[in-house]
């Protein structure tokens, strides 16, 4: 299994336990380009995507779960579009 692949099994697996780095760089790897930061918030884009995702760290650096299960969400919905 590559990086890419073992980062979105972490995710799969427990949304709870995925930093919040690695969330950012499993964003990147799905194609999300960041738009904007404020604060601690970080908005991402991506061509073809309608809306943008909001994120910013949640626990001790860990990213939300709810968040994390957004994206997992929406890479399940473009998988679908492909069939």
């Amino acid at each position: 299994m590559t990086k890419r692949e073992n980062l979105l099994e972490k995710a799969r697996n427990n949304p709870k336990g995925l930093k919040f780095n690695e969330f950012q760089t499993l964003l990147g790897h799905q194609g999300w380009v960041l738009d904007r930061s404020e604060g601690d918030h970080f908005t991402y884009k991506k061509e073809g995507w309608p809306g943008v995702l909001t994120i910013q760290p949640w626990n001790n650096g860990m990213a939300a779960p709810y968040q994390v299960k957004m994206l997992l969400q929406t890479i399940g919905e473009e998988q679908g579009r492909e069939k």
